[in-house]
């Protein structure tokens, strides 16, 4: 017979309380701190973004100054090794903003509904009393979708797409420049 250890049996409980037996308070936490990473991810986006786009421009400035178009070759490839390592973890964060976005946003609406009578449960009245207060402009839901509330623009871009978009521009950029850099070759090739 095979038994598994008492710790494994333990896990393979199911890990997960129904959300009406949670308490408002430790909902509205849980949401906080989904919102809190989101924030944290699209921080570490902008910050690891803004210092590639440094790091980009003050090297393109280097290679200005060089007379090798070799050395000049091999650092702009590197930067599109670089570039491309930028666009994973643009599309990591994107993905970590997003679903941490969205169990807030799923954690909103289980409180928006959890009292019938209102609409909105006692703790989370609260909180938007004390919070929201301070933001006229945000509504109950928090304004999990931005786009909806600049309705009167055709296209909506959001964040994540101006990310990858910058991505797209440096690699770009990077091509002109090596192609730049080996104008004279390939002016000989053809």
């Amino acid at each position: 017979m095979n038994q598994q250890p008492a710790a494994a049996q333990e896990c393979s409980r199911e890990p997960f309380m129904p959300a009406d037996k949670l308490d408002d308070t430790f909902l509205l936490e849980i949401m906080k701190e989904n919102l809190n990473q989101a924030r944290h991810a699209e921080n570490e986006r902008m910050m690891f973004v803004t210092l590639f786009a440094a790091l980009v421009g003050g090297v393109l400035a280097v290679i200005a100054d060089l007379d090798s178009p070799f050395f000049s070759s091999v650092i702009i490839m590197l930067l599109m090794v670089l570039n491309y390592i930028c666009k994973e973890l643009t599309e990591r964060w994107n993905n970590v903003f997003k679903s941490h976005w969205a169990t807030a946003k799923k954690i909103t609406s289980y409180l928006a509904e959890r009292s019938p009578q209102n609409g909105f449960s006692p703790e989370y009245e609260a909180f938007t009393e004390t919070f929201l207060k301070q933001y006229p402009h945000l509504n109950r839901y928090f304004c999990f979708d931005n786009s909806r509330n600049h309705n009167g623009r055709k296209r909506y871009i959001h964040t994540a797409q101006l990310f990858s978009l910058f991505n797209i521009c440096i690699f770009i950029l990077l091509t002109l420049s090596l192609v730049h850099v080996n104008l004279p070759a390939l002016q000989q090739l053809f």
